[in-house]
């Protein structure tokens, strides 16, 4: 795959790759075990990591006809941008992946730690280029809890069906 056929790369599990390979097989073989016995009557499987996340980034990318792959199989299929949205193992695959040069642009969050100094301060990493948080009181919490994400940690307050929670116009507030 071309890497400017998809501008962006959205990842919610570690791509299968040597050291990562044999225990993400495990996984993948639990949760497809557990889903026979649990069968969804929903579209939670479809989507990793925090479902109404990544409902609404994926949505809103193939609404907005944006090119986009979600969870590529191979390392290959990266484009140069990437976005880890879900897993400390993830993003660890990715810095090193961004280390190595496979990985321009690294976006990192809303849903790896829920403190910045989670997992050895993880999304402090300067490896990764943005870093993003559900709000803007989590942003200032990350930002007075590590002061290397400076400039480069913005809120985006995601997960929310717009087309769901349309508010009523004629509806009238009362003050």
């Amino acid at each position: 795959m071309d890497k400017n056929s998809n501008p962006i790369t959205i990842l919610t599990d570690p791509i299968l790759h040597r050291t990562m390979l044999l225990p993400q097989l495990v996984r993948i073989g639990a949760r497809t075990v557990r889903n026979w016995f649990r069968p969804s009557k929903n579209e939670y499987v479809k989507y990793r990591g925090h479902f109404a996340v990544t409902r609404s980034l994926i949505e809103g990318l193939n609404k907005a006809g944006l090119s986009h792959n979600y969870n590529p199989n191979f390392i290959r299929d990266l484009s140069g941008t990437v976005l880890v949205l879900s897993g400390v193992r993830t993003l660890r695959q990715a810095i090193e992946l961004k280390k190595k040069g496979k990985i321009k642009k690294l976006f990192a969050g809303p849903n790896i730690v829920v403190f910045s100094s989670d997992a050895d301060s993880i999304i402090a990493s300067l490896e990764i280029d943005v870093v993003i948080t559900p709000c803007d009181w989590v942003t200032d919490l990350y930002l007075e809890d590590n002061l290397s994400l400076e400039g480069r940690c913005y809120s985006w307050a995601a997960g929310v069906d717009v087309e769901f929670w349309k508010p009523d116009p004629v509806m009238e507030r009362k003050q």
